[in-house]
């Protein structure tokens, strides 16, 4: 699928973008959203309402005009930062895209993140193991 371009009518938000690119009865589908900058997660009841399966929407805002691209993830979509409430509401995945998604997004859920005023150090080069400290 390639991108949609158009002028988005009202404030840019998860919700309007999706229902920009996909239509409002499928917008009306949506149990919930995450957007980390130009990608947008999304927990979406399939139309018989028996599933719930995950959608990645590319959305970028310039000079006045919204582009957006869904990826649904039983293509496999590379974005894989998709937090876990959203993936705790998907049922059974339908496809090994899906499951490939979902798994690579535990994945990265599951690595120890450094915060602020901290960094990552190994204290063996031969092991794989890290611990978090505090910046000096």
């Amino acid at each position: 699928m390639g991108w949609t371009a158009g002028h988005l009518q009202g404030p840019f938000t998860a919700r309007a973008a999706i229902e920009f690119d996909l239509g409002a009865e499928f917008a009306a589908r949506v149990i919930d959203t995450a957007r980390y900058g130009q990608v947008i997660y999304a927990a979406v009841r399939s139309s018989d309402g028996q599933e719930v399966f995950g959608l990645v929407l590319l959305a970028e805002r310039r000079d006045g005009v919204l582009y957006t691209k869904p990826i649904s993830e039983d293509m496999g979509p590379a974005e894989d930062c998709c937090p876990a409430r959203i993936l705790d509401q998907l049922t059974e995945p339908s496809n090994q895209h899906a499951r490939g998604w979902r798994e690579r997004c535990c994945a990265r859920l599951a690595k120890p993140h450094s915060g602020q005023g901290q960094r990552v150090i190994s204290s063996n080069h031969s092991s794989s193991s890290a611990r978090i400290r505090t910046a000096p």
